[in-house]
């Protein structure tokens, strides 16, 4: 009795059918991706409509800390604050 069955292709010739696979699947990842994200936002956009906008909490608190402030607290001399010289210890604990 004689086996009939495929030819398999040498191994080094399926590393370079996979290798060939995973770089096309690849490309067309990477020319889809910029339509792939105008529809998730687009997506996102349309949940939020329909779910409607969020109650914010009410201990939430917003520190913005931009250039103009950090230059200001540069040239800032804080040498005669009372506050900060009876300091004792920091992060002030609440």
């Amino acid at each position: 009795m004689t086996k009939v069955g495929h030819k398999r292709l040498p191994i080094r010739w399926g590393r370079i059918v996979l290798v060939a696979a995973a770089f096309g699947l690849s490309a067309i990842a990477w020319l889809v991706r910029s339509p792939l994200n105008e529809v998730e936002g687009w997506a996102a956009d349309r949940m939020q409509e329909a779910l409607g906008g969020n109650q914010v909490p009410d201990d939430l608190v917003l520190l913005v800390y931009d250039d103009s402030t950090q230059n200001q607290a540069a040239a800032a001399d804080l040498l005669d604050q009372s506050e900060l010289k009876a300091l004792s210890s920091w992060p002030v604990l609440f």
